[in-house]
């Protein structure tokens, strides 16, 4: 838009329990290859140029010369071969990240070529590396070799870190090395992102700009323009749609309400800010825990597809629209999305119909015919049928209470009994993401760029909220969680077909076969895809009319926010 000013302080807020991302990964997007602000379009990063070899089997990249880090000392390729060794460290690493080990769930092979040049290399062609690069390799940038070998073992006397630990109320040396390695833990550890840590509290972060930051504008100013950042976490989502609405916020997108839309317009002018609708590559989504055990009886209930799908039919989606996303959504499956490779029109439009009747009679196919004294059904061992769905609290675009309480009103209606269980972002990710305990998971799902990350429609690891235990099993190579089986092991069959694809129509194919298996099996409900409400108040410049907000790559660090600024 313009060369920016320098100054000022970048105010943002979370609905979370702690601070989260005022200086992470989604305004310090600086992995070796990125994406550019169309989310499509690889571009140099950190690396300024890459060569790939062997048929996709090798990948080259030279580094930039000059790149420091917060203290002043070089970024090398040292540092890439130190995050490596660390992601081979088992007491460290445990479980490998497979965006860079896929396909063949051995590790790639990376060396040293010269001070700032290095290899990747793979046995069999892995063409979707540098995408998985962009998306996935920003902790490759934040292992600060100088920094954190002192953390080691090898280079620290063992008795000495766990002294260290202890005094820190940590259990060991591996959690020390853990939390000094954590940007939102240890504002000492060295940065190459435009902001460093300053401050970390339980309910505020602050990031001050890196004096050493190796980006300029076109004129030759260096970046960022910005001088702080500050993340409040307000611990709810209606604080933050009152905070943003005031105008107390500067650029606000998570967990802004499109119930408020209106309210957001009318008081644009009192709070001073603009209010931007950018596309979002997602829909709101319901997932069915496919391990869910805790219950057996419950735990087959919900492996049945006759009642996935009879609960997909009982939702009035067009409601839910008017209602919760002030009509400017769209009813859609949990599939791709029309600008996705993958998209096939029918898996999108599949079961959204609200068709009541048609529920009802799946659940009477699968004998829940019986019912107590309120009208719910009862399950085949004669208690009543209760679900409990743990939605995400914030994020979706919708006050999360409206949406899922609007679903708990449908299920109802055929008489299934529905619980809408909130709590902290933290705890979700807990449950969900971490321990998979949840019967019902209520959150997004991408259906843009889900290959980038397939969690959604692939468990690829514990973070899969239909599956996670399938997940745990494959991400620890058959060490942990449970070995899938039927239809969900031929996702992860398919999925090693689309990493593997010699080219992009076998890519497809795998890609729309996957698909075609949740079309069938419907182990995630699609509801609706709605776009982003953004607020940004007026002096805050250079932040694009459209854009994407997306999660891969993490916005709005694909905006180069480093070129925002406070103009005076």
């Amino acid at each position: 838009e313009e060369i920016g000013q320098y100054g000022g302080t970048w105010h943002r807020v979370g609905a979370g329990s702690a601070p989260n991302m005022a200086m992470g990964s989604r305004l310090g997007y600086e992995p070796l290859v990125r994406f550019d602000s169309d989310g499509k379009t690889l571009v140099p990063n950190v690396a300024e140029k890459w060569e790939i070899k062997d048929n996709n089997r090798t990948f080259v990249f030279h580094l930039r010369k000059g790149i420091k880090w917060s203290d002043g000392i070089p970024y090398t390729a040292d540092d890439v071969l130190f995050w490596y060794k660390i992601e081979n460290n088992k007491d460290l690493t445990p479980y490998f990240e497979t965006w860079w080990l896929q396909p063949g769930k051995e590790r790639a092979k990376v060396e040293k070529i010269d001070d700032y040049t290095v290899s990747f290399s793979f046995d069999i062609p892995f063409p979707m590396f540098l995408e998985n690069l962009a998306n996935f390799g920003l902790v490759m940038t934040t292992r600060c070799k100088h920094y954190l070998e002192q953390f080691l073992p090898e280079n620290t006397p063992l008795k000495e870190l766990e002294s260290k630990a202890k005094k820190e109320g940590l259990d060991s040396w591996i959690q020390l090395f853990h939390k000094k390695a954590d940007w939102n833990k240890n504002p000492e550890l060295p940065t190459i992102r435009a902001w460093k840590p300053q401050e970390i509290g339980a309910t505020r972060g602050k990031a001050v700009r890196n004096p050493y930051y190796w980006k300029v504008d076109p004129a030759g100013n260096q970046l960022p323009y910005i001088d702080y950042i500050v993340l409040d976490a307000l611990g709810n989502a209606e604080a933050v749609n009152m905070k943003t609405m005031m105008g107390e916020v500067d650029m606000q997108a998570l967990y802004l309400d499109f119930q408020n839309y209106t309210l957001f317009m009318e008081n644009s002018e009192k709070g001073n800010y603009r209010v931007l609708l950018w596309g979002m590559p997602y829909l709101t989504s319901i997932f069915f825990n496919q391990n869910y055990n805790k219950d057996p009886v419950l735990g087959e209930i919900l492996r049945d597809r006759r009642f996935r799908i009879a609960l997909s039919l009982a939702i009035d989606r067009d409601s839910i629209n008017e209602f919760a996303y002030m009509g400017v959504a769209t009813p859609h499956q949990a599939t791709s999305g029309k600008e996705s490779p993958f998209y096939n029109e029918e898996f999108a439009k599949h079961y959204i119909e609200y068709d009541p009747q048609t529920a009802n009679k799946l659940l009477d196919e699968m004998g829940l015919t019986k019912r107590d004294a309120e009208g719910y059904r009862l399950r085949p061992d004669g208690k009543t049928l209760v679900v409990i769905v743990e939605p995400y609290p914030g994020g979706i675009g919708a006050s999360v209470s409206d949406v899922y309480q609007l679903v708990r009103k449908y299920w109802e209606a055929v008489g299934v009994k529905t619980v809408i269980k909130t709590q902290s972002s933290s705890l979700w990710v807990q449950r969900v993401y971490r321990v998979g305990e949840h019967q019902i998971a209520g959150y997004v799902v991408d259906c843009a760029t889900w290959h980038f990350g397939p969690r959604w429609f692939v468990p690829t690891n514990k973070a899969c909220p239909f599956a996670p235990l399938n997940g745990e099993w494959y991400s620890s190579g058959g060490k942990s969680g449970e070995e899938p089986t039927g239809d969900i092991r031929k996702l992860l069959d398919l999925w090693e077909d689309l990493v593997k694809a010699p080219n992009e129509e076998a890519r497809i194919q795998a890609g729309q076969d996957i698909l075609r298996l949740h079309d069938e099996n419907l182990w995630d409900i699609g509801l609706v895809r709605y776009p982003a409400l953004v607020v940004v108040k007026n002096y805050f410049r250079n932040v694009p009319e459209k854009a994407t907000y997306s999660g891969y790559p993490p916005a709005p660090g694909h905006l180069y926010p480093e070129q925002f600024f406070i103009k005076k």
